[in-house]
């Protein structure tokens, strides 16, 4: 399913039919696994249903538990996938990142602090930043508060400065690394040492 070949190409590899039918004989297949890995692998190991409170809070870490106490504790932060040029001029420039200047996709991964990936929220166009992503997933996702209470934490990097108030005003506890205010040289001691632990932390 990785190999980028197309099923013509991949229909040349022992598939009993004719040979007109090739392409749509392995497509069919295709579809088949896809929709199984979805249904079976997916539901079970994604999503923010996938998990009790409980069994989310199982995944603090000793660190974690003695800085943002019993509160459940998730990361924010996008992935992306670089793609190849469209046909499609529009998706083409929606796709198109001027940060990486190339074109990619995101996705916006939910970890817990000891690596396990909650959820893979996406995909979005590679022009669009973390601050917008999050603005919209909060906006049309509910499910977070299936699994998240009032004064949970949520951790993000500074690209989500913009949201940090969207997220406080759903009652979550938001940390983010120290941002200098108007005319400050360096971080405060007391901003510069909670920017280390929510670094650390992501």
């Amino acid at each position: 399913m990785k190999t980028g070949l197309s099923f013509r190409q991949v229909g040349l590899f022992k598939i009993d039919t004719s040979e007109d039918s090739i392409r749509r004989r392995v497509e069919d297949t295709f579809h088949v696994v896809m929709r199984n890995l979805n249904d079976t692998v997916v539901s079970s190991y994604l999503g923010l249903s996938h998990l009790t409170r409980a069994g989310a809070l199982s995944h603090h870490t000793a660190y974690s538990k003695v800085s943002f106490d019993d509160h459940l504790t998730v990361i924010w932060d996008d992935t992306y996938v670089y793609c190849h040029k469209s046909n499609d001029h529009e998706l083409q420039r929606a796709c198109y990142s001027g940060h990486k200047s190339r074109h990619r996709v995101k996705m916006m991964s939910l970890v817990f602090l000891d690596g396990y990936v909650l959820d893979l929220i996406g995909p979005f166009y590679g022009k669009n930043n973390d601050a917008s992503i999050s603005s919209a997933i909060l906006n049309t996702y509910t499910d977070l508060s299936l699994l998240c209470e009032d004064g949970d934490v949520q951790i993000v990097d500074r690209g989500f400065c913009d949201v940090a108030q969207e997220f406080v005003a759903l009652g979550y506890d938001v940390k983010l690394p120290g941002l200098l205010s108007k005319g400050d040289k360096q971080l405060s001691t007391a901003t510069a040492n909670e920017s280390r632990m929510v670094t650390k932390c992501r």
